[in-house]
């Protein structure tokens, strides 16, 4: 069996409306999946399936945010908690030490089993991070404390890894996409359903363009 953790940063589960894009989205997969749009009403367990609502404040008053949130959900710890409020973009310095030990992709290295980090990264990301222009995201620090191999632009030029935009258009945009091909959000599914024979852990994080367009 195989495992996929898939966190796609910036989108909720919310009930359906005219403010809520992913009630009009169609996407056929989830819409036959769960009969109907990926919306709060479609919430449901049977076997083989479940979509739950979370409360994302944990009990913690304020606005949830996805830096200790991430670090939750990697770690199965309340981050907010433990850091005292929520944080945005980045997790609390003070607690990366522990999503580093205690991430599900270090504990699953620990049980023997088979992890993959799928996202690719640039030469232009680790300038950026050792400048000092960025700071390590949750599943960054998750996968470098389970010692993974990080993948580069030559992984994903050659189908071994996914950009966080799945179509690799945001390398292209930034003048860092000489040998990797565009491709399809279809596409990127077959790449990572590659790792299925092999991987019983298997992490990807992806932004949504709807959070990317307002800033974040």
């Amino acid at each position: 069996m195989s495992i996929f953790f898939i966190f796609l940063d910036g989108v909720g589960l919310a009930p359906s409306g005219p403010h809520n894009p992913l009630a009009t989205t169609v996407m056929p997969g989830l819409d036959a999946l769960l009969g109907g749009p990926l919306t709060l009403e479609v919430a449901q367990q049977r076997p083989g399936l479940l979509l739950r609502p979370i409360d994302a404040t944990l009990g913690i008053i304020g606005l949830p945010q996805s830096g200790t949130g991430q670090v939750s959900m990697l770690a199965g710890v309340n981050a907010a908690a433990l850091h005292g409020r929520h944080q945005p973009h980045f997790p609390p310095v003070a607690l990366r030490p522990l999503l580093a030990e205690q991430s599900v992709l270090n504990s699953a290295r620990q049980h023997g089993l088979r992890v993959a980090f799928v996202n690719a990264f640039s030469p232009g990301f680790w300038q950026a991070l050792a400048h000092r222009r960025i700071r390590r995201s949750a599943s960054l620090v998750a996968a470098e404390g389970a010692d993974l191999r990080l993948r580069n632009l030559d992984d994903l030029a050659s189908g071994r890894a996914l950009s966080w935009d799945l179509t690799n258009a945001s390398f292209h945009q930034r003048g860092e996409g000489e040998g990797v091909p565009l491709i399809t959000p279809e596409q990127a599914a077959k790449i990572l359903l590659r790792w299925e024979p092999i991987t019983i852990c298997c992490s990807l994080k992806v932004f949504s363009p709807i959070w990317l367009a307002m800033g974040g």
